[in-house]
């Protein structure tokens, strides 16, 4: 049996639903179902994590395993008010792109059909970059250091110290450059 159902409270990987509607075939009868339940295991996208913001009316298809009602898990998960604020910010995606945003919809990484990708933070938020042994940085603008030199000097780096004049960024050879805008 599937089921489409609008969730509720969530955590971690499980979901609350506020119950369905179905007709009794026996009795032609209006049946409401799953309103006090337990939560619900979900299964999202392959390493994909998400829970929808409080207040929201997510949806998802919800299936019976075996046939058995006692064994339900939801799946084809959708979030149309999330939705609808990203595209109310952005715009809607063109053939070929995919988004990741948050409930809000004022953040997104979004790669383009080319294969550019494109991070947005919020309003007043930075992006970080975060290493796995747990150091954050903030990401650098590009243009909060167009035209930035150093006079003559001895600079020290990670590799030792460098004699001379900078030349600007394009002198800088071997560096990795993420350009953000």
């Amino acid at each position: 049996m599937i089921r489409r159902v609008v969730t509720s409270v969530t955590a971690g990987g499980q979901w609350g639903i506020e119950g369905y509607v179905l007709d009794d075939l026996d009795t032609s009868a209006t049946i409401t179902e799953g309103v006090d339940d337990d939560p619900i295991d979900v299964f999202g996208g392959v390493h994909i994590y998400a829970r929808p913001a409080a207040g929201d009316r997510a949806e998802a298809v919800m299936l019976h395993v075996g046939g058995k009602a006692d064994h339900p898990v939801l799946a084809a998960l959708r979030n149309e008010d999330a939705r609808a604020r990203y595209v109310t910010e952005f715009e809607d995606l063109s053939a070929g792109e995919v988004v990741i945003f948050n409930s809000a919809g004022d953040a997104r990484v979004k790669i383009k059909a080319d294969g550019e990708i494109e991070i947005t933070a919020a309003a007043g938020q930075k992006i970080l970059l975060k290493m796995k042994a747990g150091a954050t940085e903030p990401a650098v603008l590009k243009s909060e250091h167009v035209g930035h030199t150093h006079g003559p000097g001895t600079f020290a780096n990670s590799g030792g110290s460098v004699t001379g004049i900078s030349g600007g960024a394009a002198a800088i050879t071997g560096s990795a450059v993420v350009e953000l805008e």
